[in-house]
């Protein structure tokens, strides 16, 4: 399992990236979400990409520090 439970508050990702459940489980409509919380699924989603099947399409996920100017 990529993004693993530290304690029931806290996930965190082999990418270094830490946040509190709460602000995960804030993943509702017309919440503001916090960046560290993108950066943990762009974190989760490029580890899945090693699973992809050979014939698709490679992707990559950036954290939020590479896309905001």
């Amino acid at each position: 399992v990529y993004i693993y439970y530290c304690s029931d508050e806290v996930i965190k990702t082999k990418g270094g990236d830490t946040t509190i459940r709460v602000t995960m489980e804030r993943l509702v409509p017309s919440f503001e979400i916090i960046a560290v919380v993108l950066d943990c699924w762009s974190d989760h989603l490029n580890y899945d990409e090693n699973a992809r099947h050979a014939n698709s399409p490679s992707r990559v996920f950036c954290k939020v520090a590479t896309t905001v100017s």
